[in-house]
């Protein structure tokens, strides 16, 4: 199930603006700014604007992609509802960041912490390139650790080149010598980006 709608119905659904010079002018009054970037993300030579806002603390964050144009105006490509990861529980947090590379790829961020609960805390980095009209995942990075003993262990998928690296390590020993294996993956169409819940 495709979650992303796109151009005025998504305006409509989330309320965020369709066309704006700035973040103030996209996110509604009342809105939570959680996170924004800038960066060339379909090699046009402009600069692009990718906004992460949510309605309240309570909601589900919004992802929003616009195209830049020369005169730093901003229109709506598409605004993903359903996607973005969030807080659930009562003791979890979930920490949201988002970046843009050199090469224009969409990096989304996300640090789930706990203060009761659980020993663990896991970060998560999905990777995604436009191409062909949409965006797609290339790459996908999940990392944990044990609070009690600092155990660690990091995945890193490459979904071009079908690789993925796993990383065993400790936060807590000085001097410990990582294992590191890799591994195969499936040849598998790339992911399209709101076609699933991070």
């Amino acid at each position: 199930m495709v979650l992303a709608v796109c151009g005025i119905a998504a305006a409509a659904q989330t309320n965020l603006r369709t066309t704006g010079h700035s973040v103030q002018e996209l996110v509604p009054e009342g809105w939570i700014n959680i996170a924004e970037a800038q960066g060339d993300l379909n090699k046009d030579g402009i600069e692009d604007f990718v906004i992460v806002a949510a309605p309240s603390e309570d909601e589900r964050p919004v992802l929003a992609i616009y195209w830049g144009d020369v005169n730093g105006f901003y229109t709506l490509h598409e605004a993903y509802d359903s996607i973005m990861p969030h807080s659930e529980e009562e003791f979890s947090m979930v920490d949201l960041s988002i970046s843009i590379t050199k090469r224009g790829v969409l990096r989304i961020d996300s640090q789930l912490s706990y203060s009761a609960g659980s020993t663990g805390n896991e970060r998560q980095t999905h990777m995604f390139r436009y191409q062909d009209g949409d965006f797609y995942q290339i790459g996908f990075e999940i990392a944990g650790y044990s609070r009690y003993t600092g155990e660690s262990e990091e995945q890193s998928y490459n979904y071009l080149t079908h690789k993925r690296k796993t990383t065993y390590g400790n936060v807590f020993q000085d001097g410990y010598k990582d294992k590191i294996v890799w591994s195969n993956l499936e040849r598998e169409p790339l992911k399209r980006l709101g076609s699933f819940e991070m």
